[in-house]
């Protein structure tokens, strides 16, 4: 209501005084340009700002706790290099610690790529708490954005497309607070486009370092996105390059930067070899592909028929994971994916009322400079919806292309006239406005009516986080159980945790988990549902009451 009635009067004043509208929107430009002529010190405040929401958010919300197996595995990453190791050994009861989203050999390690570990490990080594590297991820992007804007439009639009982005995605959005976002990834590739249109120009070994940078990040956070973005990115930059081949020196320039941002690449992918052999063994293997050949038959394209697994069965049924993807398959399937694609473009990055400047995509196509981001952009999408299925933060590497399409559009909608009068900038105004009364609204929302708590194992444990001797608890799960609600997780070095989390496998094969930890408290934890979770002495039968 308050926006259609700020939309009601910008569309009055442009009736009976263009003048006014004119005036601010010669004001907005102003600031944005003077904001864009210092962009170190907006760099500065834009990231203190993105740091200083994060912070207040988790102040008065609670620092975010993992909830979903994903994120699991992503701590165990960072665990894992914060210990110092590519890879943990494998534990001599490793059954009784299975776990999705986990390899429990050849070596006991989080399936996941690195990049988006090792900025978690950088909030736990440095800051104590692994929510520090998502905050640290969050800043990051909005910085590389930034900087990705401002080699593709002038300065102050590159300052309005960051401030739209970080009120978007950065402060209060789930990719801050949990441990499975898409920071990681969008920093890639923000850099891979940023260095894409400065090499076209002006080729430097800063560049070509930056595009060798972004693109490692991609293929180590979302590789088939990642593949999909790097590809545009050359495409375009090859374009722009193609156009100043006559300039004096630039080919030979080029040809340097292109050298060095391949030798860079070359040897960022042998680290991640190394780290791919560390894990499974193989240089050529990542730890994703042999999860998925092992205990996945969904295949990882749409048009893939499913797959035999090398162990279909383990002890927690992995082929209930299968079943939760039933609904993504065959032609519903694909109607699925593609009502996502949209969602993650029209919800997920852009303000509101600002989706409706994507009126002007046809008029960006006939635009020779605009024409090659609205085509990325829509290679984007077709690729999105080819995987069997799909989250927002899978499209995290598209985010920076869409966050520069955005600002086409806009620029292209503030020349709108009608009649002679400002219509486009009446517009533009509208939009700005809207989009931060609605950031401030939704802050207002989550703070004054936070969401409903999850059912959180570590609360269920409470009184032994405060106890001082060391503990087992053995997890037996209900007929009704799922995998979404997975509590079997554990920390890179397993028998070093105050708390070791195991699989009840049954009284005989517990028996040898008691005698391994025999200096541990040992404990029953049923769960049956979320409302139904208990917390026993063991021994005591999965069916007996707590008493």
């Amino acid at each position: 209501m308050a926006s259609a009635a700020v939309l009601l009067l910008l569309l009055g004043l442009l009736a009976v005084r263009p003048g006014w509208v004119r005036r601010a929107d010669r004001l907005l430009l102003r600031l944005l340009t003077a904001l864009g002529a210092h962009p170190v010190l907006f760099s500065l405040a834009l990231g203190g700002f993105v740091l200083a929401g994060c912070a207040l958010a988790a102040a008065v919300l609670g620092v975010a706790r993992p909830w979903t197996h994903d994120e699991f595995s992503y701590l165990l990453l960072a665990d894992t290099f914060a210990h110092g190791r590519l890879a943990n050994p494998v534990h001599p009861l490793w059954r009784h610690f299975e776990s999705f989203q986990i390899l429990q050999r050849p070596h006991y390690a989080s399936k996941y790529f690195p990049a988006a570990g090792v900025v978690l490990a950088l909030g736990q080594v440095v800051f104590g708490h692994p929510i520090a590297g998502v905050w640290l991820g969050a800043v990051l992007a909005s910085l590389a954005l930034h900087w990705m804007l401002r080699q593709w439009l002038p300065p102050r639009w590159a300052v309005l497309g960051a401030g739209l982005y970080v009120l978007q995605v950065c402060i209060l959005d789930g990719w801050s607070h949990t441990y499975w976002g898409g920071h990681v990834a969008s920093i890639g590739g923000a850099l891979c486009l940023g260095a894409a249109a400065r090499l076209a120009r002006r080729p430097t070994a800063g560049c070509a370092a930056s595009f060798a940078l972004g693109a490692w990040i991609l293929a180590n956070s979302r590789p088939y996105e990642g593949l999909v973005v790097f590809s545009v990115a050359l495409a375009l930059m090859l374009r722009r390059a193609w156009q100043q081949r006559e300039r004096p020196g630039f080919v030979r320039a080029a040809g340097r930067a292109g050298v060095l941002a391949a030798l860079l690449l070359a040897l960022g992918m042998g680290a991640t070899g190394v780290y791919n052999a560390a894990v499974t063994g193989h240089f050529w293997e990542p730890p994703y592909l042999l999860y998925e050949q092992t205990f996945r038959s969904a295949p990882l394209f749409a048009f893939q028929a499913p797959k035999p697994v090398a162990e279909p069965e383990s002890s927690i049924g992995r082929v209930r994971e299968d079943s939760n993807l039933e609904g993504w398959s065959g032609a519903s399937g694909w109607l699925h994916r593609t009502e996502f694609v949209g969602g993650w473009i029209q919800r997920f990055f852009l303000p509101k009322r600002a989706r409706w400047a994507l009126l002007m995509l046809p008029l960006l196509l006939l635009g020779r400079s605009s024409r090659g981001p609205v085509m990325g952009l829509a290679v984007c999408v077709v690729a999105s919806i080819l995987p069997y299925w799909f989250l927002p933060h899978y499209a995290a590497p598209y985010a920076p292309l869409v966050a520069l399409v955005e600002l086409l559009c806009l620029r292209r909608l503030r020349l709108l006239q009608l009649w002679g009068r400002p219509l486009g900038s009446a517009l533009l105004l509208w939009m700005l406005l809207a989009a931060g009364f609605g950031f401030l609204r939704n802050g207002a929302h989550q703070l004054l009516h936070p969401p409903p708590a999850r059912p959180d194992r570590m609360a269920s444990v409470a009184p032994l986080t405060r106890d001082a001797r060391r503990h087992l608890v053995i997890v037996h799960y209900g007929p009704g159980h799922s995998y979404h609600r997975e509590w079997v997780y554990n920390g890179a070095d397993i028998d070093a945790s105050k708390i070791v989390w195991a699989r009840d496998l049954g009284p005989e094969a517990n028996r040898e988990l008691l005698d391994y930890y025999r200096d541990r408290t040992v404990w029953l934890l049923r769960y049956e549902d979320d409302a139904h979770i208990s917390l026993v002495p063991y021994p005591a039968k999965p069916s007996e009451k707590p008493s």
